[in-house]
């Protein structure tokens, strides 16, 4: 008590209750250190809500509950947004013996919380599996799916796509187990499969969406079977979403991809054809930026693939520039690559291995983003 009450009088609050706390974990009936510990709750931030908390601990045979106690002094410092004294109390928790697993539950859901926004990510996540067993032992499996994608989320923070892919499809059979919409959850999977190179089992993850006829699928499905070189398959892909779609845009890229798998079977006039029909339809002036640097990328590859080396720098060059006036990394390291290219052809190797550093450099940056939307969003 001597510890708590020197603490208080050089205004170390926290510490002070925190020294009270360990205090009743040595004397639990001891009304004047519970009194001692209210009156250093009321000197801090979290006063508002736990004075009338703490009436209603005290137990019909006298002792307090102290993991309670602690408990909510942690999760109150967090809800004022006081990180690090709300981990110092939730840590504390965590140490004291109870048999109450939905307080254990809501206490390292909490301390997961709290070092993340401290951006512990690597302590969050040992806290979220931690919370994963209370909630598997007490067979919460709506709360058990929200942990399952809270780790996925911070793995893929982490870099670690494979826990992230374990975790995302658990929350899917958890999702489908309730009848609860899994389209987007494994729109996700289908795409961290393609990120590690498992095209078949991304397209099975993909056809779990049971959205054969939209053009989002369709666009995956040609994504997927590029990787895999079945160019004649992704043009076939690309044709649907041409015939069924009526965006403009859709059309758009849809003809952008086609034209790249004709590249890559060598069909370069066939690309080139396609590409001047569509220009000539959709002037470059009533296009997204984005879109006119794909047009133009693709425009480059093709004079490149012919030879037509001053022609291919010229559109390059294009690309370049849309893609840095309007903040582009994965275009601009394709414009970059396309330059690096066209200077191997020409034996300007200086000037290719400068473009290449700068395409590497490019590479690092530049993020898919569609993971921590949808995480962000969830």
């Amino acid at each position: 008590m001597r510890k708590g009450d020197c603490l208080k009088a050089i205004s170390k609050m926290d510490r002070a209750i925190l020294a009270y706390c360990k205090s009743l974990e040595i004397d639990i009936r001891n009304v004047q250190l519970f009194n001692s510990l209210v009156q250093c709750v009321r000197a801090t931030p979290i006063k508002e809500n736990l004075t009338e908390s703490f009436k209603a601990m005290y137990s019909c045979d006298g002792d307090f509950d102290l993991f309670s106690i602690v408990s909510l002094i942690g999760q109150e410092y967090l809800s004022v947004g006081y990180n690090s004294e709300a981990i110092l109390f939730l840590n504390y928790a965590m140490e004291l013996d109870s048999e109450n697993l939905h307080m254990k539950l809501s206490v390292a859901g909490a301390l997961s919380r709290a070092h993340f926004e401290q951006r512990n990510y690597r302590k969050a996540l040992d806290c979220l599996k931690l919370e994963l067993e209370y909630a598997e032992h007490l067979d919460f499996e709506e709360k058990q799916e929200r942990i399952h994608e809270n780790i996925a989320k911070i793995a893929f923070m982490e870099d670690e796509i494979i826990l992230t892919v374990i975790h995302t499809k658990k929350a899917i059979i958890l999702k489908d187990k309730r009848g609860a919409c899994t389209m987007e959850l494994s729109k996700l999977l289908s795409d961290l499969l393609f990120q590690i190179g498992d095209y078949s089992a991304a397209s099975d993850a993909l056809a779990a969406t049971s959205s054969a006829s939209s053009t989002d699928f369709l666009f995956r499905l040609a994504k997927i079977s590029m990787a895999k070189n079945e160019l004649k398959e992704a043009v076939n892909y690309c044709n649907e979403i041409i015939n069924l779609s009526s965006c403009s845009t859709e059309k758009s890229v849809a003809t952008v991809i086609k034209c790249k798998c004709l590249l890559a079977l060598r069909e370069t006039s066939t690309a080139m054809n396609i590409l001047k029909s569509f220009i000539a339809q959709f002037p470059t002036n009533e296009s997204s930026p984005r879109l006119v640097a794909l047009f133009f990328g693709v425009l480059n590859e093709c004079h490149l693939a012919i030879g037509q080396y001053s022609l291919a720098r010229k559109w390059a060059k294009k690309q370049l520039k849309i893609a840095i006036e309007n903040g582009f990394d994965d275009l601009e390291a394709d414009a970059v690559r396309n330059l690096a290219n066209i200077y191997i052809e020409i034996d300007d190797y200086k000037n290719a291995l400068t473009l290449w550093r700068r395409y590497c450099q490019l590479c690092q940056v530049s993020t898919i983003g569609f993971f921590l939307k949808y995480f962000n969003s969830s």
